[in-house]
């Protein structure tokens, strides 16, 4: 009879640590399943403001392309402008060169033999009797190359007054107007 009321007794212990593990358990379930809601939630949360954070970056991203475009038409118009610039520069120098020409050719009139040294794009525009084209503008390498040739041929007319138009005062047509500078003894007409 004790050992059955010993064996009564045990097993009413061990339900009794069943149901406090099944409680523990249940506990413990509850728990995780409480956190695991608090992930989720954070989770949504955390997405929410991810798309938010992308539709701002996907809207600066839209506003910086158009201040690209806008930069880019500006940069554009620019150098349109600058080049109209440089074309106004080119031909107002061009017609101011043309005007003091017309002023010094003169001499022409008066009985001596005058000469132009031209480029290739302004040889026509020249009214003297004679016009000798030194090369292009677009390969300073022509002018330079040409360069001798056309003061020996000038020299050869018997020309004794040589006007010339002036280059840039990059390395070879820096070259080619101090050898033209020389030639005419330091003798410059600013145009």
């Amino acid at each position: 009879k004790y050992e059955v009321l010993n064996d009564i007794h045990s097993c009413e212990i061990y339900r009794e640590n069943l149901d406090k593990k099944k409680s523990g358990n249940q506990s413990e379930i509850q728990a995780t399943i409480s956190e695991l809601d608090a992930k989720r939630d954070e989770k949504q949360e955390l997405g929410k403001t991810f798309y938010e954070i992308e539709a701002r970056r996907n809207k600066t991203a839209g506003e910086l392309e158009a201040l690209n475009q806008k930069r880019e038409e500006i940069h554009q118009k620019t150098k349109e402008y600058d080049k109209q610039q440089i074309d106004w520069t080119e031909s107002y120098r061009m017609k101011s060169t043309r005007q003091k020409f017309l002023i010094e050719t003169e001499k022409e009139k008066e009985g001596y033999k005058t000469a132009v040294i031209a480029t290739d794009e302004t040889k026509n525009l020249y009214k003297c009797k004679i016009v000798k084209s030194i090369g292009s503008r677009k390969n300073e390498a022509s002018i330079a190359a040409g360069l001798y040739d056309i003061l020996r041929e000038m020299d050869y007319l018997g020309a004794q007054y040589i006007y010339s138009e002036s280059f840039d005062n990059d390395i070879l047509g820096g070259a080619v107007m101090n050898r033209m500078i020389k030639a005419a003894a330091y003798h410059i007409v600013q145009a």
